[in-house]
């Protein structure tokens, strides 16, 4: 009877200490939360500023990309990929991110919900016009957020933008 119960003792033991060692090696699972397009500004806001001659050629040349905002479980940030191609190649982009979002069911003409936007970084498209941008580590408080990504052509006086992502959902959990 003694050495069933010191079996049982060893036993309740073991896994006591095996479970928090197997769970701290684990790796927090990834979840794509969000995923989307960007497509030409002249198609996002029709009749608007949007629509100028650097606009119009990326659409022409059939400029596009697209998204995902990938969150660790349980994790407070959120890492954003983007991927561009169709556009000026050996060129540098900046990138934008609108944090209000866009209104993507505005009427023609109004793009009254476009902006603040704020400057995230650079990308420069390769000889072929395929270009990316990674963003990691953002942390931001707990709440819901909805972001669009802007990607503006340097200019010489001024920024254009040529491509306008769909909003980016996700949310920071406490």
């Amino acid at each position: 009877m003694r050495n069933y119960r010191n079996l049982v003792i060893l036993a309740v033991v073991s896994a006591a200490l095996v479970v928090p060692v197997c769970t701290t090696l684990a790796k927090a699972p990834k979840a794509v939360v969000d995923a989307g397009s960007l497509i030409p500004a002249v198609d996002v806001f029709r009749g608007t500023k949007y629509v100028n001659v650097y606009s119009q050629a990326a659409a022409v040349d059939g400029a596009e990309g697209s998204f995902t905002v990938d969150q660790p479980a349980s994790a407070k940030w959120v890492t954003f990929f983007i991927g561009v191609n169709n556009l000026i190649p050996n060129s540098t982009y900046r990138v934008y991110f609108d944090w209000n979002g866009i209104n993507e069911s505005a009427p023609i003409g109004d793009c009254s919900t476009a902006g603040p936007c704020t400057l995230m970084g650079t990308l420069t498209t390769d000889a072929s016009g395929i270009g990316s941008y990674y963003y990691e580590g953002l942390s931001l408080p707990v709440g819901v957020y909805s972001l669009s990504v802007y990607i503006n052509q340097i200019g010489v006086k001024i920024n254009h933008t040529v491509l306008i992502s769909d909003n980016l959902d996700f949310t920071i959990n406490p």
